[in-house]
């Protein structure tokens, strides 16, 4: 069952993808589910996952996709932020500081604008 804190963790983590919203389309936003996908006029002409933040069982995941497509965004990331990414693009969270989450939206808006840069957003 999830934790009680896992709502509040979602919607911190929701907002901080949010803010990058703006040239993106949201694919998907249920409760304790939300999606941001490239609009589809991208230089494929498909939309592209661009990052999700999703309640799990036993965390809340933090997706983003430019970390997979551009590892060199995680260039001086700190250990405590890496120490939550399991596998190339997926954060876990049971528990969130102010501090991650002010180095998760930095991250992310670098994402953006390497997707920017990319012509896909």
């Amino acid at each position: 069952m999830p934790s009680n804190d896992f709502p509040a963790i979602y919607e911190q983590l929701r907002s901080v993808l949010q803010r990058s919203a703006v040239g993106l389309k949201i694919a998907h936003d249920q409760p304790g589910d939300f999606n941001l996908v490239t609009p589809g006029d991208t230089p494929r002409h498909q939309e592209i996952f661009f990052g999700a933040v999703k309640i799990q069982k036993n965390f809340v995941s933090y997706y983003l996709m430019p970390i997979y497509l551009y590892p060199d965004l995680l260039d001086g990331a700190s250990s405590g932020l890496l120490r939550h990414l399991k596998g190339k693009s997926c954060f876990r969270f049971t528990r969130l500081d102010d501090r991650l989450v002010d180095e998760l939206s930095l991250l992310t808006q670098r994402g953006k604008q390497r997707f920017q840069q990319e012509g896909w957003a």
